[in-house]
């Protein structure tokens, strides 16, 4: 293989771990409310919980949410300068018609990511 091709087939890898992540994330957000309550009414049923109980749980799990969007605030930022720093390095090794196709899947897999 090609070193070009190598250099092509990590960037794509890249790009689809990245949107990976971005897929999972809106999946993890467009249903939270859906999934919280079903999860609230089977933790109700199946332990039982009293009133008191259910205001607990969902305290509980309040927190924790809000813990990990503090997490994620800190975390993104570093994920999209590695992102950057990686695209850069990968950008300095090639050559002018390689650049234009790496900036073409580098903008498009941007551009699928923000559609998300």
């Amino acid at each position: 293989m090609k070193r070009w091709q190598m250099i092509l087939l990590a960037s794509v890898c890249f790009c689809v771990g990245a949107i990976s992540a971005t897929v999972y994330e809106g999946i993890a957000d467009s249903g939270r409310e859906y999934r919280r309550g079903r999860l609230y009414d089977g933790l109700t049923e199946k332990l039982s919980l009293t009133a008191d109980q259910q205001v607990r749980v969902n305290e509980i799990v309040e927190e924790a949410r809000h813990q990990m969007v503090r997490l994620s605030k800190e975390t993104k930022p570093r994920f999209r300068k590695i992102k950057r720093d990686t695209r850069d390095r990968i950008r300095e090794i090639l050559d002018a018609e390689q650049l234009s196709t790496f900036n073409a899947i580098c903008s498009s897999c941007d551009r699928r990511r923000q559609l998300r």
